[in-house]
């Protein structure tokens, strides 16, 4: 049911993004809705006013009303603190340009702060005082569309300079494209004027002048853009924008909806992700992964190839700075996604957030996330936050910038299969995955969607042969036979941390020599005096390790240590017949050697009916006496020892006949065959 994408090679230049890009975690605010300082009135037309900062929005604008609740940027700096708590590093502001409504996607004023936000001052200052608890300020670029009102078109008159509307005579005329003047011309998304971006004049206003747009913001304190509508901006503009803005040390993150790596605007392939136009795009595609598993709409295997072309098709530099997203101003919240059932719903949003925040990219909590917020753009409700999603958002923060490996670690899908997702983050030879220098770390992370417990069964032969400890439960886990085995709760996951093995790789030396190849009076080597003097050797010849062949029975027709009837029993060849002796088992003269015996050669046949006749005299004695050693060992060894002993009375009995000659009453081991 799956037809494969034809092939796809992404062909970029060698691009280095700004390191703390990728180290970010990042806070989208919607201004207007995240917090205001002073109940102060909104001068705009059709203005809907909220005096009450906790009312729902009406979200209905089919009667022309514009809602406003008065958030402003000071309301942003006063709250930098619990950002900081939270472990931001990064923000995101949607437009704060002059605007009609409360999104400023309607840009007036590329250069003046909102007036129902604050000032261009208050902005500065914004910038300054998060700079100072490490935390950077992006900016919305809003630059494919205008008001109607705009100081650029001025359709209204509310500028006293010339707009394109107004006049051909308008130095901004060229920015826009009449079909009519000045009644009919491009626009886009609701009757706004589209921007002739291509313009000399208006990449001059924007990029090029030492007061551009970009220049301008940047001065303020402004660490780079989240550019809007990348679609709709030409390749020229987006390349031109991102060398300026690059060359200034800013980062650029482009709105891309589907994968950057192939998308295709207006008939029109992009080259995105080429190194000349961002350095990783807002990542809706991750988005809408998590969003379709976690509500069952695609499989944990449609997971496992989703998110694997992912990471084929995305250059390093892209992937590592795509900005992750769960929920933004565009999109609905997640817990509202997630189902009226209001446990089950932040269950889910618990496992999206894991998955965030240890998936590769810049995470980006949007504004009321944390605080449990259901409406897209709701105000955030203070004083009535949900604590515990808060303190996870912290928790997983804090894992993540204490541990290099969920940020600039590798990423390896392990398993997709039904509720179940689980991959890896790990940094191998000291270094991550752009080179620079890392402690070693491997974190597993395992994600079930389905309301009831699942097991999973991951493979990490490949990987790793060592223990595991689930972060958030301490628990710990053993791989067996290269299998990670883990129940996984409903709705839930596990953070798994390799622990470190001590000693693991140390180099060691030493010899391989078989028993059987030792010196002996009895005419193959055992484990008898001379193995004892050999350890010496090797021991004063500072060698550590003595390996040796399978110590199993042999078949007496080749005497070949890998053709053994038994796993767990031991060759009797090796019994040190001194031992015995020592025992009272045998006397001296039992032992005494044969002639023929006593050469530099091993001869198997003879040792083996020299030794086979003494070892039984040996247990005739042995029976004598009792032996709580000797019972303990039966007892113990019961689970194997028993049908050993039978098949070898059944061969014996038969000769020596392998199994497959004996009778089939005997192979099946039946009652009445055996009691003969």
């Amino acid at each position: 049911d799956h037809t494969p994408p034809s092939f796809q090679i992404t062909v970029y230049e060698d691009t280095k993004t700004p390191e703390w890009l990728y180290n970010s975690i990042f806070y989208q605010i919607f201004p207007d809705r995240f917090y205001r300082t002073k109940v102060k009135l909104i001068n705009k037309k059709h203005a809907v006013f909220h005096a009450d900062f906790e009312n729902p929005p009406l979200e209905d604008r089919a009667n022309g009303l514009e809602e406003f609740y008065g958030g402003d940027l000071a309301g942003i700096e006063k709250n930098l603190p619990y950002l900081k708590e939270l472990g931001i590093n990064a923000i995101h502001l949607t437009p704060i340009t002059m605007a009609d409504t409360s999104h400023r996607y309607d840009v007036k004023d590329f250069k003046t702060v909102d007036d129902a936000l604050g000032t261009n001052e208050d902005f500065a200052r914004l910038a300054q005082k998060a700079k100072e608890l490490g935390i950077r300020i992006i900016l919305e670029g809003a630059f494919s569309l205008t008001s109607l009102n705009s100081r650029y078109f001025n359709k209204g008159g509310e500028y006293e300079e010339l707009g394109a509307y107004q006049s051909r005579k308008s130095k901004y005329y060229p920015w826009f494209e009449f079909t009519e003047f000045p009644l009919k011309f491009q626009e886009r998304w609701g009757g706004m004027p589209r921007i002739r971006e291509r313009n000399y004049d208006f990449q001059d206003y924007v990029i090029n002048d030492e007061d551009s747009v970009l220049n301008h913001w940047l001065k303020l304190g402004a660490a780079g853009f989240r550019i809007n509508g990348t679609d709709e901006l030409s390749t020229d503009f987006t390349e031109k924008f991102y060398k300026a803005a690059t060359e200034k040390g800013a980062a650029v993150i482009g709105e891309v909806w589907n994968d950057a790596s192939k998308q295709v605007a207006y008939e029109t392939p992009r080259t995105y992700l080429s190194g000349r136009e961002m350095d990783g795009a807002t990542n809706y595609p991750f988005r809408a992964v998590v969003m379709d598993f976690i509500m069952g709409h695609i499989d944990g295997a449609a997971v496992f190839r989703k998110l694997a072309a992912l990471k084929e098709n995305y250059p390093k530099f892209a992937l590592y700075s795509a900005m992750n997203i769960l929920g933004s101003h565009d999109t609905e919240r997640m817990n509202k996604i997630f189902g009226d059932d209001a446990d089950i719903a932040e269950a889910r949003q618990k496992l999206a957030i894991m998955w965030q925040f240890t998936y590769p990219g810049a995470p980006s909590v949007y504004y009321g996330d944390e605080a449990g917020v259901k409406e897209s753009r709701a105000p955030l409700p203070w004083g009535r936050e949900n604590k515990e999603l808060f303190n996870l958002y912290k928790r997983f923060v804090s894992l993540r910038k204490q541990n290099s490996a969920l940020v600039a670690g590798d990423f390896v899908p392990l398993c997709g299969d039904g509720d179940i997702f689980a991959y890896m983050r790990n940094i191998d030879k000291n270094e991550d995955v752009f080179g620079n220098a890392a402690a070693n770390a491997r974190f597993i992370v395992a994600l079930n969607r389905a309301r009831e417990e699942r097991t999973a069964y991951i493979d990490v032969f490949d990987f790793t042969a060592g223990r595991f400890k689930d972060i958030l439960s301490d628990k710990q886990y053993e791989v067996v036979r290269g299998k990670l085995k883990i129940t996984l709760p409903p709705f839930g996951g596990m953070l798994l941390q390799e622990l470190p093995v001590k000693n693991k790789y140390d180099h060691k030396a030493g010899v391989l020599l078989h028993p059987t190849s030792l010196p002996s009076p009895y005419g193959v080597g055992d484990f008898g005096k001379y193995a004892y003097k050999f350890v010496d050797i090797l021991h004063s010849a500072k060698q550590s390790v003595w390996q040796i062949l399978p110590l199993g029975p042999v078949d007496f027709f080749g005497y070949s240590p890998y053709q053994s009837p038994s796993a767990f029993a031991g060759n009797p060849l090796l019994i040190d017949m001194e031992d015995l002796v020592q025992r009272k088992l045998l006397s001296e003269k039992d032992i005494e050697v044969e002639h023929s015996l006593e050469k530099h050669t091993a001869d198997f046949d003879k040792a083996w009916m020299f030794k086979k006749e003494r070892l039984k005299k040996a247990f005739e004695a042995f029976k004598k006496k009792p032996c709580k050693d000797y019972e303990e060992f039966v007892e113990k060894q019961g689970y194997w020892l028993n049908d050993f002993a039978l098949f070898q009375a059944i061969k014996e009995f038969y000769k020596g006949e392998p199994w497959v000659k004996w009778s089939k009453e005997l192979r099946d081991r039946e009652k009445s065959a055996l009691a003969v």
